[in-house]
């Protein structure tokens, strides 16, 4: 296992995505945001082997968590398992695979940019929202499929 490997396997396997979430009425699991959403980067990375997920593990140094995604309204549907980054993890990794990356680069470089944009602010405030935005937009339509 390596950068290379891992950086292929996100380009080929992965996903990569901004999220608004917005946040629920009389909710405070994750305190208040002051314009009512926080800005969530999501990169993982789903496969139905779960031992190629368990080696990228132990090669992150067992930093992640997979779980699975089972649907018990597909029960003939293979088991998929998915490994997922937290935005610390993200920081560490992503910059990492970025030269390694084909498919997925200028996602990444968005997701690069985003997180230093988070880290100058808390979650529930950040003058940089119309930049997230922008962000929002454009990995929306980097990742955009079916016809053009």
């Amino acid at each position: 296992m390596n950068w290379s490997y891992l950086a292929g396997f996100i380009d080929g396997e992965g996903s990569i995505g901004l999220h608004k979430n917005l946040q629920r009425p009389n909710s405070s699991q994750h305190g208040e945001y002051r314009r009512g959403f926080g800005w969530h980067f999501r990169v993982r990375i789903g496969s139905t082997n779960l031992s190629v997920l368990k080696e990228i593990n132990q090669f992150l140094n067992h930093r992640t968590r997979i779980y699975n995604d089972h649907r018990p309204n597909r029960p003939k549907v293979k088991m998929c398992y998915i490994i997922e980054f937290n935005h610390n993890e993200q920081r560490k990794i992503l910059p990492k695979i970025l030269s390694h990356l084909v498919i997925k680069r200028e996602q990444v470089k968005l997701v690069i940019e985003g997180l230093n944009l988070l880290q100058e602010h808390s979650h529930d405030y950040t003058p940089n929202d119309g930049r997230l935005e922008k962000i929002f937009s454009e990995l929306k339509t980097l990742n955009h499929r079916g016809q053009i």
